[in-house]
């Protein structure tokens, strides 16, 4: 179910994945590298259609059995290719060892091989819409279509046009079936609610006149360009002091803290995993050179979540607090308003701007080269707790891994599994005893068990030279 209506697809197969054969991500837990239920093929690709056939006909025939089949399938077929080498198959170890490979484990973000792209799994496709930013992905979960009408219901939806303007002669036609009918109804009629942080207070009422100029932000900082392009980049995560705790910081990327920032918090991260209104937490890193609008300034990048209250002092130089996502209410001496993307101010020598953020937020500090402004972080201006809806946890819990609402727990296949290995290894260690006791009279073949869920033991799917 496509959850963000605004994100154009050609944002996932532009950039450094603008020539892969196949985009994709990972998966979102310790079964296989990848997660095939959402990807984008090259049409055009001869390497893609050998890949495809060879996949169907060469896979291990116990991934007709077993669960996570056709991307356990596309993973030994890719291992095949020396694309990569799993460290899981089929939720089994497979002995190779190396880095981690999850994001969600430490692992990078972004992963490439010469023909594949491939995603973080929160950006692309998610289990769980707490942390989900373009599609949720129910994977195998329980009463699944009264799961994603309450999930509609409760305005998960973003950017959703219901205006028709768009449909194509595919689309006339299912328009007419009777469950599109009741969807459609259902759509025109839910409120669309703020799923994340949730309400962060109301815009000012502007008083006096704060000296505001246009900027308009470029394509490459905004959120998504800014995340896909440096979000690998190391930053200090501070803590925005609130409730006796104070001064705490942390090393991660930018990525996890736009993540954070945007609600969406990166999954199964020990500090920003989750969110809590009262400890606030955010970063600031300064803009490489290619990146900045002006080159000869220096600019740092500000990200802070709703509610964070903050002081901006100019020191000796004058400096600009330019906003280019979210919204903030701005002091500045006896003037107050809102500044929204778009919009920045100059901040004259020795006066200091006070804010509270009103929406996550994205700001760039400007100012010459050797000039050291002064932002201080003032506390949190919500106190509220953040309460989940309908449910659901946050990723990552060890009894609840996927955080499905009660209810709607989805089927364990890892477990599940493992069951059927037992009880195939219990089966093969029989067979080979009664093999052993009639050898004398006649053969026993048992290799064909070897094709059922291996237990206890690893089988080589591929060779490595």
């Amino acid at each position: 179910m496509v959850i963000d209506h605004s994100r154009p697809l050609k944002d996932f197969v532009m950039g450094r994945f603008t020539r892969k054969d196949l985009i994709l991500a990972e998966d979102m837990s310790w079964a296989d590298c990848l997660n095939t239920g959402v990807f984008f093929a090259r049409s055009d690709s001869a390497w893609l259609r050998s890949f495809w056939a060879d996949t169907w006909d060469g896979s291990h025939p116990r991934f007709h059995q077993a669960p996570f089949w056709d991307q356990s399938g596309i993973c030994q077929e890719l291992a095949k290719r020396r694309e990569f080498l799993p460290q899981v198959l089929g939720a089994m170890a497979t002995g190779v060892t190396s880095g981690p490979w999850f994001s969600w484990k430490g692992g990078p973000f972004l992963k490439e091989t010469p023909h594949l792209g491939i995603w973080d799994t929160a950006s692309l496709q998610f289990a769980n819409p707490l942390h989900a930013q373009f599609i949720l992905h129910l994977c195998g979960y329980s009463a699944k279509l009264k799961l994603c009408r309450n999930l509609c219901r409760s305005g998960v939806l973003r950017n959703l046009q219901l205006d028709g303007s768009h449909q194509s002669g595919a689309m006339t036609t299912l328009s007419s079936h009777p469950m599109w009918t009741s969807a459609r109804e259902l759509l025109q009629n839910i409120e669309i609610k703020a799923w994340a942080w949730g309400p962060c207070g109301e815009k000012p009422s502007p008083r006096g006149c704060l000296p505001v100029i246009s900027r308009p932000t470029p394509a490459a900082l905004r959120w998504f360009q800014l995340r896909a392009r440096h979000g690998d980049a190391e930053v200090v995560v501070e803590s925005i002091a609130n409730e006796g705790i104070g001064g705490r910081r942390f090393r991660g990327e930018l990525w996890q803290v736009i993540d954070y920032v945007r609600g969406w918090p990166p999954p199964c991260h020990p500090v920003l995993g989750k969110l809590c209104r009262q400890q606030l937490w955010c970063t600031r890193w300064t803009l490489p050179g290619e990146s900045r609008p002006d080159g000869q300034e220096l600019q740092i990048l500000h990200l802070y979540p709703p509610g964070a209250k903050i002081r901006c002092c100019a020191g000796s130089m004058e400096l600009l607090f330019w906003i280019l996502s979210g919204e903030m209410d701005c002091s500045l001496g006896s003037s107050r308003r809102s500044l929204a993307e778009g919009e920045a101010v100059w901040i004259q020598p020795g006066h200091e701007m006070l804010s509270t953020v009103l929406a996550p937020t994205a700001a760039i500090c400007q100012l010459p080269w050797g000039a050291d402004p002064e932002v201080l972080h003032l506390g949190s201006a919500l106190g509220s707790k953040v309460v989940p809806p309908l449910g659901w946890t946050w990723f990552g819990h060890p009894e609840n891994w996927l955080g499905a609402p009660p209810g709607h727990m989805p089927v364990d296949q890892v477990t599940l599994a493992q069951e059927k290995a037992k009880m195939a290894h219990k089966t093969l260690q029989t067979c080979s005893m009664r093999a052993t006791k009639m050898a004398s009279t006649r053969p026993v073949k048992v290799s064909c068990y070897l094709q059922r869920w291996p237990c206890g033991r690893r089988i080589d799917l591929y060779e490595v030279d």
